[in-house]
């Protein structure tokens, strides 16, 4: 079967505004490792110091990559960023860092966290 040249367009096109996506994402037990927690379990995101009292417990990191030109933000890592910290069992996250970087089409965002939990 033959494809018209029109039609070849088309899925190109479709290809090149789609783009690709992946989401990679890690965690690091800080002192004594705690029992995880399901993955949609509530996690608070501070961007100063808490003022309840907690135990630094993990380290969790979120790593997307996008291509085709499309700028990935916090808000495309935060998913996996929260899901990590639950798998760590932490209650919260806090010291967000964030990173970007691009090549060419291709761009990426990574955020490094610490894990908190609750005393």
């Amino acid at each position: 079967m033959r494809t018209k040249p029109r039609t070849a367009l088309v899925i190109a096109l479709a290809s090149a505004i789609g783009g690709c996506a992946s989401t990679l994402g890690n965690r690091q037990a800080i002192g004594d490792a705690r029992p995880a927690k399901g993955p949609d379990c509530r996690i608070d995101v501070y961007e100063a110091e808490p003022t309840r009292p907690y135990v630094k417990i993990s380290r969790v990191d979120a790593h997307v990559e996008i291509t085709h030109f499309i700028s990935p933000s916090l808000d495309d890592a935060l998913p996996e960023l929260k899901r990590q910290a639950c798998l760590s069992g932490a209650d919260a996250l806090m010291d967000l860092k964030e990173s970007s970087s691009g090549y060419l089409e291709m761009r990426s965002f990574h955020v490094t966290a610490t894990g908190i939990a609750y005393r």
